[in-house]
C-alpha cells in the first residue's frame, strides 16, 4: 500500500493514549500523515505526532465523513507538513473537533491554507480551550487556522504567536464561518504578509456592501481578548476582511488639445473597517458598485442638473455628446505650490 500512515479508522471509534507518531507520510495524494479517520470517532490525549507528512491534507491528521475528533492532555503536533492544506491537522465534511488541555501546534506547515488547522465544510462547533499555536505557516491563508464554510469556530483562551500566513490572516483566516474569541485568548506577532489581518482576516462571502452577510459573519470578539501592535500585514495588521466597496481618493484632470477637461477618478478598494485593501487582499475579488438612482435624480434636480446614466459604450458616447453640447461656464481656480 502507497499510503504509509500509522492509523486509519473508517466507521469505528479508537482513542490513543501516549502515543508518539512520528515521520510517518501518506503519499500519493494521501491524506493524514499519521492518522486518517472517515466517518471515525477519534480521541488523542497525552501524544506527541511530529515530523508526519501528507501529500494532501493533514500532515498529521485528517478527519472526513462526520468524524469527530477530541484532541487533549497536553498532546502535541510539532513540525508536520501538508503538501495542500492544515499542516498539523485537516477536517473536510466532519462533525466536529474539540481541542483542549494545552493541546499545542508548533513549526506545522502547508502549502495551501491552515499552517496548523484546516476546516471545511464542519457541520457541528468547531472549538479549542486553552490551546497554543506558535510559529505555524501556511503558504496561502491562515497562519495558524483557516476556516471555511463551517458552523462555528470558537477560541477560548487560545494562545496565537508568531504565526505566518504568506496571503492574508497570520492567526485565523475565516471565510462564510461564525467566528467567536472569549476568554482570555492572545493573538500576537503573526503576519499576515502579503495580504490584510495580521492577526484576523475574515471573508463574509458577501455579494455586495448591504448583504446580510457582513452582520451574520462578523467575528464576536470578547473584551478580554487581546490583539496587539505586534501583528503585522499589508493593510489591518489586526483585523481585515475582502473587499467591500470603493472610494474615490483623489481625480485627476486632465487638459486635452482643444481646452477642454477629462476627469479620472482614483479609486482604492475599502474593507469592513474601512481600511484600504492591499496586495494579495486584492486578486481575485469583483466589487459591485450599488447605484441609488432615484437618489441621485433628485440630487440633480435640486442642483440644477442633470442625471444620465450609461449602460453601454454607445450609450455612454450620447451622453457625451449631450454633456458637450450644454452652455459651457468659464472656470478659475488658484494653484498653490510647496517646495
Amino acid at each position: 500500500n502507497a499510503v504509509r500512515r500509522a492509523l486509519a479508522c473508517f466507521g469505528n471509534g479508537v482513542q490513543i493514549n501516549g502515543a508518539e507518531i512520528k515521520n510517518s507520510t501518506a503519499v500519493d495524494g494521501g491524506n493524514g500523515g499519521a492518522i486518517c479517520a472517515a466517518d471515525c470517532s477519534v480521541s488523542i490525549r497525552y501524544s506527541d505526532l511530529s515530523g508526519n507528512k501528507a501529500t494532501a491534507d493533514g500532515g498529521a491528521v485528517s478527519i472526513t465523513s462526520g468524524s469527530l475528533l477530541n484532541v487533549s492532555m497536553s498532546t502535541r503536533f510539532t513540525g508536520n507538513h501538508a503538501a495542500r492544506s492544515g499542516g498539523g491537522l485537516a477536517c473536510s465534511g466532519c462533525k466536529n473537533i474539540i481541542l483542549s488541555g494545552g493541546t499545542i501546534f508548533r513549526h506545522n506547515e502547508a502549502e495551501g491554507g491552515g499552517g496548523a488547522v484546516f476546516a471545511k465544510g464542519a457541520t457541528a462547533e468547531l472549538r479549542s480551550t486553552g490551546s497554543q499555536f506558535l510559529k505555524n505557516t501556511a503558504q496561502q491563508d491562515g497562519g495558524a487556522i483557516h476556516i471555511v464554510k463551517s458552523f462555528k469556530w470558537l477560541s477560548d483562551s487560545d494562545i496565537l504567536t508568531e504565526n505566518t500566513a504568506h496571503n492574508s490572516g497570520g492567526g485565523f483566516a475565516v471565510e462564510g464561518t461564525a467566528l467567536l474569541l472569549n476568554g482570555k485568548t492572545m493573538v500576537t506577532g503573526n503576519s499576515g504578509g502579503g495580504g490584510g489581518g495580521g492577526g484576523l482576516f475574515w471573508n463574509s462571502l458577501a455579494p455586495n456592501r448591504s448583504a446580510q452577510n457582513w452582520h451574520t459573519f462578523a467575528p464576536k470578539i470578547s473584551d478580554t481578548v487581546i490583539f496587539d501592535d505586534t501583528n503585522t500585514a499589508r493593510y489591518g495588521k489586526n483585523m481585515a476582511t475582502q473587499p467591500r466597496s470603493l472610494r474615490s481618493v483623489t481625480a485627476n484632470y486632465t487638459a486635452e488639445n482643444d481646452g477642454a477637461f477629462k476627469t479620472r477618478p482614483n479609486l482604492t478598494a475599502i474593507d469592513y473597517y474601512g481600511q484600504d485593501v492591499r496586495g494579495k487582499g486584492l486578486e481575485g475579488w469583483t466589487i459591485a458598485v450599488e447605484m441609488d438612482e432615484d437618489s441621485l435624480k433628485k440630487i440633480a434636480d435640486q442642483t440644477g442638473g442633470r442625471y444620465f446614466r450609461a449602460t453601454d459604450s454607445d450609450s455612454l458616447k450620447q451622453i457625451y455628446m449631450q454633456i458637450d453640447s450644454l452652455e459651457k461656464s468659464e472656470v478659475k481656480w488658484i494653484d498653490h505650490s510647496e517646495y
